[in-house]
């Protein structure tokens, strides 16, 4: 089926079963490609506009990123400053953008009533914007804190390592930062730069809307016609980088090894050499796994780019003490054993991962607006119009003599090493101040290991042949129970997709002193799943296992074909495991919460207040103690008690009802009655707290409390964050020129209801962070045509669930905090309709008034009386919360 749809000439883009919209491209006169999608029951609408041009042609370090960041303050048609962003709250919108190596990407959603204008609006930033000194300015913090807020992550150090290897276009900081950007003339670079890059026959533009082809067409020639072309691109310059050997120091415990090659850029490089990422990545998961215990291997493509492409092999290691000439003697020799394989053996893989490609595409979950138009205009910027949609996900031209090329290609001589580690083994005699980071670069020699990899077979498990059930079952939600378990079942045909998922919640009495230990059995779990279960993992089936509050959540996710099967190997692993993985896993485990206690951050501010809500959690310190206490034997009494654990399991799916799944879950778990608990409300009043320094950037963190859950209440608190959010985002770190990351968000759970607001920064101001806020919350002002506007947009966008996962989403949270049925929308829409703009306001007073708000804060430089502040435990342990 699927070749005859590649050798087929049409007309149409080629797209997922899953979804019925029309599209069409279009190109205007000037060069501008668009492709536009009519959609008869989108609750909003989507734009984007993909250009192809990024960091590598950065004229000024991070000039890219950093007009990407100012393109939206104003326009020539639109003069006053965040008008782009006002229009975008006020209608129930959501906006963003990206800069990657070779292309810049902005996208948004909107309400359909404001798609026309929004359009317009977008266009003119594109077609005539306005640079201001005193915006750049301001714009400059906004973009260094984003490093600061970035740069103790070992992901982005390894990019600079690969940066710093590669050398140009990528030796400069792509990313721009406030030395680099604070240029006398960053103004006219920024014009310099958008001149020359955005043009019309340089970008792709995408628009999806609840409105005919022709109507959407008409507004793309009528707004966007007038972008100009520009000139030239400046030719790139190509050119090696510094040694082929870097070492840093890591921000986590352990280590990151990662081997890089540069390979040819052609057409057909890309597939081939994902491919053979795939089967390099089988080899060392299978292997090297059992070898070196809770460690990640990756194989694949790490960017592809014009001029060539990045292959890698990553090893993320719980240990500094693993060798790094071992594990790079171990991927080249994994590159080695691939050189064996004849071409039929490599054809046949081939089919299978061309298989399981195609149905991730064919049966892709519907998109929201903003990922659907953002993903189309990249795509577009890369590849033919039949393939607007797939882009890389089609796998189409297999080739054994590029194979072969390639593997050629991943020698040692050509190989480029780098290594992050907690514990260097020599001196690091360079420093990087934007990372804050040691690092020495040289060269190196590394040789292949023998070692016998896992024979490579064609996989069982990925179906030859997917159909739908289309047996109409009822989309009520079922329960059904025995004396061991609730289960509740939730088919839906609608959804064009054969796959399943199946969750269970094990609920274990005394959870507290448990919780420790179940986060190493969790992780044993998955090790020996990763190990023993490769091939259904190959196949599209996968398995979460994560600690929750309260209890162990296990998720597996696959085709509707085999999906109880897979259950049922996950199950035998988890009751049974091993215990020979404990010490390895408790001293991982340990790392983890040494590196989570001593890394503050907001996010340790959100703990603490978890611990308010729920009777559940317990805090990084209680963890580590109990760990220290935890030996093999506990563990084996751990295992034992496993099957005495209650349990709740949630059924959803296109596939036939199943026969005797409470029967899978009785060969595993003996009938216990459950005895979960939850906290009604936080009962806070006033409290005022300060932590501990932090060592990354101070923070703010004030919630706010309205009580205990009721409905109406709850959906008042969606409608006071929709209407705020975005607007907090804006006024605090644009007007207020904080230059701070600025977050805003409901929370839910719990029977409480609740919102947070987060500001959060590298500059020591706290009482002016403060003042902003309180000033914020005094300005705000809502009429009565913006509540029933975003009133409306709430009820527009509070549609039945478009996914599974949507549905996993919705239903699990509510059997977990026991109130089944309010996500139903039918009770979204009965309750949005009694909430007025006093409702609202209400809830704002008591913002203003401090009524029931907890204020953590946390600051790089604390005075004498902040250190001896009372800590939030203090107040924990005085409430009566109980």
């Amino acid at each position: 089926m699927f070749i005859l749809l590649l050798q087929a000439v049409v007309a149409e883009i080629f797209k997922p079963i899953t979804t019925d919209d029309a599209f069409k491209a279009i190109t205007l006169d000037n060069g501008l490609v668009a492709t536009i999608i009519s959609c008869e029951d989108c609750s909003e609408s989507g734009v984007a506009m993909g250009v192809k041009t990024g960091s590598i042609y950065d004229t000024v370090p991070g000039i890219a990123h950093f007009l990407e960041h100012m393109l939206f303050f104003e326009s020539k048609t639109y003069p006053q400053e965040d008008y782009w962003m006002t229009y975008i709250d006020t209608h129930g919108g959501y906006t963003n953008a990206f800069t990657e190596y070779e292309s810049t990407v902005y996208f948004y959603s909107i309400s359909n009533e404001a798609l026309e204008k929004s359009m317009h609006i977008f266009s003119r930033a594109f077609a005539e914007p306005i640079f201001l000194a005193e915006t750049a300015s301001r714009e400059i913090l906004s973009v260094d804190s984003e490093i600061q807020g970035s740069k103790y992550s070992d992901d982005w150090r390894v990019q600079k390592f690969l940066e710093v290897l590669i050398g140009s276009p990528l030796d400069h900081m792509t990313t721009g930062d406030l030395n680099a950007l604070s240029d006398p003339s960053i103004i006219d670079e920024l014009y310099s730069f958008w001149d020359r890059y955005y043009r019309a026959d340089n970008m792709k533009l995408c628009i999806y809307g609840n409105f005919t082809l022709d109507q959407l067409e008409s507004w793309v020639r009528e707004m966007y016609s007038d972008i100009r072309n520009g000139t030239e691109f400046t030719p790139l310059k190509i050119g090696s980088g510094q040694g082929n050997y870097i070492e840093g120091t890591k921000i986590d415990p352990g280590k990151i090894i990662t081997m890089m090659w540069k390979v040819g850029p052609e057409d057909d490089e890309y597939d081939i050499a994902s491919f053979v990422g795939y089967l390099i990545q089988y080899e060392l998961s299978t292997t090297l796994s059992t070898m070196y215990s809770n460690s990640q291997f990756y194989s694949g493509v790490f960017t592809d780019l014009s001029v060539f492409t990045v292959f890698v092999m990553e090893a993320i290691l719980p240990s500094s003490d693993i060798s790094t000439e071992t594990i790079c003697g171990y991927f080249l020799s994994a590159a080695e054993a691939l050189k064996s394989m004849n071409n039929e053996t490599l054809y046949a893989l081939w089919e299978d991962y061309r298989l399981s490609n195609y149905y991730k595409f064919y049966y892709s979950d519907p998109m929201s607006s903003d990922d659907l138009v953002s993903t189309l205009a990249s795509n577009m910027l890369f590849y033919d119009e039949y393939y607007y949609f797939a882009g890389s996900d089609i796998k189409q031209k297999y080739s054994y003599s590029v194979i072969q090329s390639l593997l050629e290609h991943l020698s040692p001589e050509s190989a480029l090493v780098g290594v992050l580690t907690d514990n260097p083994q020599q001196s690091l005699p360079l420093y990087d101040e934007v990372f804050d980071m040691d690092y020495m670069v040289s060269n190196k020699t590394f040789s292949k290991i023998d070692i016998s990899y896992t024979q490579l077979e064609q996989n069982p498990y990925i179906p030859k042949d997917l159909t739908l059930v289309m047996t109409k079952f009822t989309e009520e939600l079922l329960m059904t129970e025995n004396s061991t378990h609730r289960v509740w079942f939730k088919y839906n045909t609608s959804l064009k997709k054969p796959v399943a998922i199946v969750s269970l919640l094990i609920f274990i009495k005394d959870w507290q002193d448990y919780k420790v230990i179940s986060n190493i059995h969790c992780n044993i779990v998955l090790t020996i799943a990763r190990n023993k279960l490769s091939y259904y993992s190959m196949a599209g089936y996968g398995a979460e296992i994560s600690v929750e509050s309260p209890g162990i959540v296990i998720k597996v996710t696959g085709w509707n074909e085999g999906i109880y099967s897979y259950l049922e190997e996950i199950l035998k692993i988890f009751i049974t495991s091993d215990s020979s993985y404990f010490s390895s896993m408790k001293e991982s485990y340990d790392y983890t919460l040494q590196y989570q206690e001593n890394q503050e951050s907001y996010e340790k501010a959100i703990n603490f207040l978890s611990r308010l809500i729920t009777p559940y959690f317990t805090s990084l310190s209680e963890q580590y103690a109990q760990l220290q206490n935890l030996t093999e034997v506990d563990y084996t009494y751990y295992l034992y008690a496993l099957p005495y654990c209650s349990l709740d399991i949630l059924v959803l799916g296109n596939l036939n009802v199943p026969g005797g799944i409470l029967e899978i879950f009785d060969k595993y778990f003996v009938a216990t009655e459950s005895e979960k608990q939850y906290r009604h409300s936080l009962g806070i009043e006033g409290y005022n707290i300060f932590t501990a320094p932090t060592q990354v950037e101070n923070a703010i963190f004030n919630w706010y409390e309205f009580g205990f859950y009721n409905p109406k209440d709850y959906v008042t608190l969606q409608l006071l964050d929709a209407q705020t959010s975005d607007l907090a985002y804006r006024m605090l770190r644009s007007q207020a020129q904080l230059g701070y990351t600025v977050s805003m968000s409901s929370y839910d759970g719990f029977f409480t209801n609740g919102l947070y607001l987060v500001v959060q920064g590298d500059k020591y101001n706290p009482q002016e962070m403060q003042e902003y806020i309180n000033m914020f919350w005094a300005n705000v002002s809502i009429s009565e045509t913006e509540f029933e506007e975003i009133r409306q947009t709430l009820k527009s966008t509070t549609v039945p669930s478009v996914t599974y996962e949507d549905m996993y989403e919705d239903i699990w949270y509510e059997i977990t905090t026991g109130r089944l049925g309010f996500f139903e929308t039918n009770k979204w829409l009965e309750e949005i309709d009694e909430v007025s703009l006093e409702d609202l306001q209400r809830f704002i007073e008591k913002i203003i008034k401090h009524e029931n708000e907890l204020s953590i804060r946390m600051y790089v430089e604390m005075s004498e009386a902040t250190e001896k502040s009372i800590s939030i435990d203090y107040y924990r342990d005085a409430s009566r919360l109980d």
